[in-house]
C-alpha cells in the first residue's frame, strides 16, 4: 500500500524530512506523465504494510535528532497522521517552497 505522511514538528524541519527521505519517503510523485509535489510538512512512501510503522518512523528520526542535544534545543512532534494514499486527487504544484 502507498501512504500519505503529514506531520509538524517543533524545529530542525530539514533534518526531520532529509532523515526521513533517508528511509525512503518521498516528497513527490509520477503519475499521468507529471510530478506533484506534496506541500513542506508532507511525504508519502510505497510498499507499506503497517501505518504504524511509519508514525515509528518519524520518531525515530526525531529521537536520533535530538540525541545529545539540551532538552530546551529537543525536537518534538506537535502532530502526525499517516493515511493510505489512495484514491488521490492534487494540482501539481512546483518543487519551489515559501
Amino acid at each position: 500500500m502507498k501512504v500519505y505522511v503529514t506531520y509538524d514538528v517543533s524545529g530542525k524541519h530539514p533534518e526531520v524530512k532529509e532523515g526521513m527521505q533517508q528511509r525512503g519517503y518521498k516528497d513527490r510523485w509520477q503519475a499521468n506523465d507529471e510530478t506533484y509535489h506534496l506541500p513542506n510538512t508532507c511525504l508519502w512512501k510505497s510498499n507499506v504494510s503497517s501505518l504504524e510503522r511509519e508514525v515509528a518512523d518519524l520518531e525515530d528520526i526525531v529521537n536520533e535528532i535530538n540525541v545529545g542535544l539540551p532538552v530546551h534545543e529537543r525536537v518534538q512532534i506537535k502532530r502526525c497522521i499517516v493515511l493510505m494514499a489512495s484514491p488521490w486527487a492534487g494540482i501539481t504544484g512546483s518543487d519551489e517552497r515559501p
